[in-house]
C-alpha cells in the first residue's frame, strides 16, 4: 500500500521542513498520508468505509454535473478515497489552504 502515497513514505518523523510555504504545504501532505496509513493499520475497515464515503461523494458530483480527480474513473478507486480524504481534512484544518487540493 506505500504506492498509495506520495509524500508518506513510512517514516517515523515527516521529512519535510516547515520553514517555508513549501514546506508546509508538503508536510501538511506527509501528516494527512501518515494518518491516513495509521488508521488504516489501527481499523481494518477503514479504506473499505473511505471508498465508500468516495462514492457517495462521486455520486453528488455526477448529479450536479461536477467532474475532477475524485471523480475520474480512470483512476483506482483507493486513491480517489486517499485524496477526498485529503481534500476534506485540509477543508476541515487548513481551509485558508484547501486550494491545495490541486496541486495534491
Amino acid at each position: 500500500m506505500t504506492n498509495l502515497y506520495r509524500y508518506y513514505k513510512g517514516e517515523t518523523e515527516c521529512p519535510f521542513d516547515r520553514k517555508d510555504a513549501e514546506g508546509d504545504m508538503l508536510s501538511t501532505f506527509w501528516h494527512i498520508e501518515h494518518q491516513y496509513a495509521n488508521a488504516m493499520t489501527e481499523d481494518t475497515s477503514f479504506q473499505n468505509r473511505w471508498e465508500m464515503e468516495t462514492q457517495e461523494y462521486i455520486q453528488r458530483c455526477n448529479e450536479e454535473g461536477e467532474h475532477n480527480e475524485i471523480t475520474d474513473i480512470g483512476r483506482p478507486l483507493r486513491l480517489r478515497a486517499l485524496r477526498y480524504y485529503v481534500m476534506l481534512n485540509l477543508e476541515k484544518y487548513r481551509p485558508l489552504n484547501a486550494n491545495w487540493i490541486r496541486i495534491y
